[in-house]
C-alpha cells in the first residue's frame, strides 16, 4: 500500500510588532518591568491584504483532507491522486503569490492607510514596519511530497496503537460532530446535511485501498444521498432529513463509521411520526421525533 505525503510549508506574517517598552511609563513611577510580561503589540499593516495567506492555508488543509488524511506532520494520500493534489497545490500557490506580489507592491500605500487610522502612533508604525525584502522573505509557499509505503516495517511500527484506518475515521466522524454543532437559521433548502456525507464518500472513495471498509461506506453512503436526493421536492424530503440526519448523528462515533463499512448499509432508528408520513400525513414541524430502539437499514425506510 503506497501513497505520498504532502509535507506543506506556509509561512505568512500577522502585520504586527511588538511597542517597545521605553514608551510607556507608569504613572506613579512603579518599575513596569516588574508588572508587565511586554508593552503590546501595534498593527503596521492592515489585516485585510494579509488574509489571502492565512486562508491559503486553510485551502490546503481542506484540500489534502479531503482525499487524504493527517499523518505525522503531513498529509497521506493514495499516490495515484499525486499528479491532481500537485495541481490543486500549484492553484493554490499561484493565489498566494499573486497575494504576495500585489502587498509588496502595495505595501507604501497600506503603511499610510494604517497610519492614517493612528496618526498618533506614525513613528512606531514607520520604525517596526517590514521592507518589500522582509516580505520576499518571510512569506512563502512550497511542500515536499515523499513517497511511503505502508508495509513498510518502520512505518507499521510507527502506526502501533494507532491505526490509520481509525485515524481515517475520526477525521470523518469530526466532520460530523462539527455539523450537528452548527446553528442553522432559517430554512435550508434540499436535505440539510447531505453535503457532509458526500464529503465523506469522497475521502473514503480516495482512502480505500488503505482499509477495504471504506469501500463498504461508499456504498452505504451511496444508497443514503441517491435516495435522499431523488426525494427533494416530494412529500419523502422530511423523511430523507430524518435519514441523513440519523446517519450523520451515528457516524459521529468513529467506531460505527467503520461498522458502516463492514456491513455496506447505514442504520438508523425510525422516527415513530415516520408512519404517518408515509400515509401523506404532515409532519409535526419544531417536534423532535420519538426514535424506535432498534436501528434499521436505511433501505427500509422506502421514501
Amino acid at each position: 500500500m503506497k501513497g505520498i505525503v504532502f509535507l506543506p510549508e506556509i509561512h505568512c506574517i500577522s502585520g504586527t510588532r511588538s511597542l517597545p517598552r521605553k514608551i510607556l511609563a507608569a504613572n506613579d513611577g512603579r518599575d513596569l518591568e516588574k508588572v508587565l510580561a511586554s508593552a503590546g503589540t501595534i498593527q503596521v499593516i492592515p489585516r485585510e491584504p494579509l488574509r489571502p495567506f492565512h486562508a491559503a492555508r486553510k485551502a490546503v488543509e481542506s484540500v489534502l483532507l479531503a482525499k487524504g488524511t493527517r499523518f505525522f506532520g503531513g498529509f497521506f494520500v493514495d499516490e495515484a491522486l499525486a499528479d491532481a493534489m500537485n495541481t490543486r497545490m500549484d492553484e493554490l500557490k499561484d493565489g498566494f503569490e499573486k497575494a504576495k506580489v500585489e502587498l509588496i507592491n502595495g505595501l507604501d500605500g497600506y503603511i499610510k492607510a494604517q497610519i492614517k487610522d493612528a496618526p498618533e502612533w506614525e513613528d512606531v508604525i514607520r520604525a517596526s514596519a517590514p521592507t518589500k525584502e522582509n516580505l520576499m522573505e518571510d512569506i512563502s509557499f512550497s511542500w515536499i511530497c515523499p513517497p511511503v509505503d505502508l508495509t513498510d516495517p518502520q512505518v507499521e511500527e510507527a502506526l502501533k496503537g494507532s491505526p490509520l484506518s481509525i485515524r481515517i475515521a475520526k477525521e470523518m466522524s469530526q466532520a460530523c460532530r462539527a455539523w450537528l454543532a452548527e446553528k442553522r437559521v432559517g430554512k435550508v433548502k434540499g436535505v440539510p446535511g447531505i453535503y457532509v456525507l458526500k464529503g465523506i464518500r469522497v475521502k473514503a472513495e480516495a482512502l480505500s485501498f488503505v482499509d477495504g471498509r471504506f469501500r463498504g461506506l461508499v456504498t452505504a453512503l451511496d444508497q443514503v444521498i441517491s435516495q435522499s436526493e431523488s426525494s427533494i421536492g416530494t412529500d419523502g424530503q422530511s423523511a430523507a432529513s430524518m435519514v441523513v440526519s440519523g446517519v450523520i448523528r451515528s457516524a459521529a462515533d468513529p467506531a460505527e463509521i467503520l461498522a458502516i463499512g463492514d456491513r455496506g448499509e447505514c442504520r438508523v432508528s425510525v422516527p415513530a411520526p415516520l408512519l404517518d408520513m408515509m400515509e401523506d400525513e404532515s409532519p409535526v414541524e419544531d417536534e423532535s421525533p420519538v426514535l424506535s430502539h432498534d436501528p434499521v437499514p436505511v433501505s427500509a425506510w422506502a421514501f
